[in-house]
């Protein structure tokens, strides 16, 4: 009987299992004294495959990052 009513539950979306939300995978370049220069760089090096780039200011200085999408 328990089985039934959680088969049921779960086929009505109450008791779905709980699934893990999906993650960017953002892979380090290089740091640039600018944000000009790590603007520059990313739009004229950016790979094929990279659906992003961002440019982090940390420190006086602007940490390139190429952005992956995860697909579920």
């Amino acid at each position: 009987m328990r089985a039934a009513v959680l088969a049921a539950a779960i086929a009505l979306g109450v008791a779905a299992p709980a699934q893990a939300a999906p993650m960017d995978y953002w892979q380090y370049v290089a740091t640039y004294p600018t944000a000009q220069a790590c603007h520059t760089y990313a739009r004229e090096e950016q790979p094929w495959g990279v659906d992003y780039y961002v440019c982090d200011p940390k420190n006086n200085a602007w940490d390139l990052y190429w952005v992956f999408l995860t697909r579920t």
